[in-house]
């Protein structure tokens, strides 16, 4: 049988965005195969719909209800859902910015073609007799870089749980890789993972990559010179933890935009303005927050425009809203939190007749909100904006906050969902 050609798009993902798919093994015959590949070898997070330039009409955008209406090097246009937040950082935004959390299910990429082609005789000698793959060295390094590029668009630093669950994916897509005498039969894949995954960070460490180099040993304090003491990394389902700075910035250019952001402030009806600039300076801030853990006082001095309602309910170290007021608000209101002030070390929302905040660190970051359940919302963004840890004694409040009413790493609570409600009532009592 014929080996079908390569196809290559064009594929816009928005204004001043595009990015070439190769479909390595022709056009898929459905729209849900080609749409599938797209949203992999993009990175795209919720649903879209794809446009194609219609001969037929002056070769305008059309909906693309066939794959038969593409040919090689067309192009095509990525349309989301209104219910898809997406943010496309442009204008020189910067490269390395991740666009999804976790999979719920890990989807194990097409490797090179010639690994695909001897995964594909073996996977037919294992359904035939049984028969078990010992791969030479090229083919298990082409399986290991290939996972080892798609964990790093979710993750840099993954769990143990997540390195099995990519293993199990592995042996699940290719049986022919299991391993014998293994419990799991996937214990090996999963430590080489590790290995090839630490490899992996020490390439993206020489050619700059921030939130590796962050770890370096020479940002480790004196006398803690251990590359395991203090890593840091996301806890809690953060994209674009540490970001490296937007093309042709550096720290003082972006400093320069800072400045202006102050002056923009103090503008009445200015607030796409201050918008466009705290993207812009998105990454500055962080490495702030990372590297020095700065005081809050401190903080509020210098970027008074994140200490607005409206800030603080977009956190950009996510691909979604982090702190979703409507969905935390119906969460906390459905349950006792709705009649609870929330008061830990270092942090509280005030409850008073006359007036509802937050405050961290002694120092008053919000006020004059509507109620609690919208004060504990945002003081749930303030957490991940400043990268706090959750407070020992409410943790399990917060974990209820993320991975219930904002599914924030819900796929790892599953077994634990029943669990984690008992310890919250227990707390509230």
């Amino acid at each position: 049988m014929a080996v079908a050609s390569s196809v290559r798009l064009r594929v816009i993902l928005g204004e001043d965005s595009s990015q070439r798919v190769i479909l390595r093994d022709g056009v898929p015959h459905s729209m849900s195969e080609l749409l599938e590949e797209v949203q992999r070898q993009c990175n795209l997070p919720g649903s879209f719909r794809l446009q194609f330039r219609d001969p037929d009409f002056d070769h305008e955008f059309m909906n693309l209800t066939s794959p038969s209406d593409i040919q090689d090097k067309a192009t095509v246009k990525v349309v989301f859902s209104p219910s898809t937040h997406v943010t496309l950082y442009q204008d020189g935004a910067s490269s390395d910015l991740k666009s999804s959390q976790w999979p719920s299910v890990f989807d194990v990429p097409r490797f090179s073609y010639d690994s695909e082609l001897k995964l594909q005789h073996a996977n037919t000698a294992f359904k035939e007799d049984g028969t078990f793959l010992s791969p030479d060295p090229k083919l298990k390094s082409s399986i290991l870089d290939g996972l080892a590029e798609e964990i790093v668009k979710y993750k840099l630093y993954p769990t143990d749980s997540d390195f099995e669950e990519v293993a199990k994916a592995l042996i699940k897509k290719h049986p022919c890789l299991k391993e014998q005498g293994s419990v799991t039969g996937c214990s090996g894949w999963k430590v080489s993972l590790k290995y090839k995954l630490g490899n992996y960070r020490t390439k993206l460490r020489n050619v700059g990559c921030m939130e590796v180099t962050v770890n370096s040993l020479k940002h480790k304090p004196q006398g803690k010179s251990s590359p395991a003491y203090g890593v840091k990394k996301p806890r809690r389902a953060e994209v674009n933890y540490c970001p490296s700075f937007p093309v042709g910035e550096t720290a003082e250019s972006l400093e320069r935009v800072r400045v202006t952001l102050l002056s923009e402030g103090k503008k009445k009806n200015n607030d796409q303005t201050l918008k466009v600039l705290m993207d812009k300076t998105f990454a500055l801030r962080r490495h702030e927050v990372i590297h020095e853990s700065p005081l809050i006082a401190d903080f509020k001095t210098r970027w008074p425009a994140l200490f607005r309602t409206t800030e603080v309910s977009e956190c950009r170290c996510q691909n979604k809203y982090v702190s979703d007021v409507a969905a935390i608000q119906q969460g906390i209101d459905g349950t006792v939190l709705g009649i609870y002030a929330t008061r830990v070390e270092g942090a509280e929302v005030m409850d008073h007749p006359a007036d509802v905040g937050v405050v961290i660190e002694g120092v008053v970051v919000l006020e004059d909100l509507a109620s609690v359940s919208l004060a504990i919302a945002l003081l749930f963004g303030l957490i991940y904006a400043f990268n706090l840890s959750y407070p020992p004694k409410f943790r399990y409040t917060f974990e209820v906050i993320q991975k219930l009413f904002l599914e924030l790493d819900a796929n790892k609570l599953s077994h634990k969902v029943q669990a984690l409600k008992t310890k919250l009532f227990s707390e509230l009592e």
